[in-house]
């Protein structure tokens, strides 16, 4: 019976050694110099992917739709150097601009840029290279993305660590250039600012001054130009119109109107809209364009036109 119970206190004693080297092997607790055991301190991970916190104004980007590249540099608003006459979405560009002078990781992945190919980096989806205005530069190379957390693994040149971003960030830096060529709104036009509107089409032509805000007909009519969306792209920069049917629209509307803000006038504004042919390939879709981008061909939804055709049809004519 002694035997037993001596060799049972001998395998718990085996199983409390072992468990300890294992502790002591894992980290979790680390020896120090005067031979006591002590809890290893955390480390506070920097986020921080690059040195310097100025939006960048220059911006390389080739992506698996392309290299294009985005200047402010020699300009006040942002243009396409290979695509000068694309109007750009300045909004859209200051925010990438911005995410470029101040970038931040969810995580950290220390001293593992050796191990490029483990992230995608070596065959990179996207690299961004940029300058600020005062002349900092950097590059970026987005690997792959993380099935779990949707974050991308990027690395920041000169940096010895890999990053995980937030896929919100990278999303920018993998968007094609039309993704940043302007997609209107239609104006928001009040029926009792307005000074005069000229409408042609095939079927029915006016021109008419003042509207007045009790007659339905004059409601439905700015009602059908207020509602009209435009739904996307087709060309950022048409050189021949006719290709569109534009060059003569079979609709050609413009619309004369007092510009207030704030309670006080701004004066005169003029918008025209011209459409054209449908679509071949989908006659759900008429092409556009609008009078602040003239050369800038867009595809309308027809039920989008229709209500302000609807409109026209009932419009009493003198």
């Amino acid at each position: 019976m002694k035997k037993k119970k001596g060799l049972l206190i001998l395998i718990i004693m085996l199983a409390v050694f072992v468990g300890l080297y294992f502790v002591i092997d894992s980290g979790i607790l680390e020896k120090t110099d005067d031979g006591d055991d002590t809890e290893d301190e955390v480390p506070e991970i920097d986020l921080t992917i690059n040195a310097w916190t100025i939006p960048a104004v220059y911006i390389n980007v080739t992506n698996p739709s392309g290299t294009v590249t985005y200047d402010r540099i020699k300009s006040s608003t942002w243009y396409c150097v290979e695509y000068e006459n694309y109007p750009l979405d300045t909004t859209k560009l200051e925010e990438m601009g911005a995410i470029l002078g101040q970038m931040t990781g969810t995580r950290r992945l220390a001293k593992n840029s050796d191990n490029m190919e483990l992230f995608g980096l070596n065959d990179p989806i996207a690299t961004v290279t940029f300058s600020s205005a005062t002349g900092m530069s950097g590059k970026l190379i987005i690997g792959m993305q993380n099935q779990a957390t949707t974050d991308y693994y990027v690395y920041y040149e000169g940096v010895d660590a890999i990053f995980m971003m937030a896929s919100g960030y990278v999303d920018y830096f993998l968007s094609d250039l039309m993704s940043y060529v302007i997609v209107p709104e239609f104006p928001e036009i009040v029926l009792t600012d307005i000074t005069s509107i000229e409408y042609t089409s095939e079927s029915k032509s006016f021109t008419t001054q003042k509207l007045v805000s009790t007659n339905s007909a004059h409601s439905a009519l700015i009602s059908g130009i207020n509602s009209m969306y435009v739904s996307k792209v087709e060309n950022p920069y048409a050189e021949d119109l006719s290709v569109y049917g534009l060059d003569t629209p079979y609709i050609e509307a413009t619309f004369r109107y007092e510009s207030v803000e704030g309670g006080l006038s701004t004066g005169e504004k003029v918008f025209t809209l011209k459409v054209g042919d449908q679509d071949p390939e989908d006659d759900r879709y008429y092409y556009a364009t609008i009078s602040d981008y003239p050369n800038t061909v867009y595809r309308l939804f027809y039920m989008s036109l229709e209500h302000l055709t609807e409109a026209v049809e009932s419009f009493p004519v003198k």
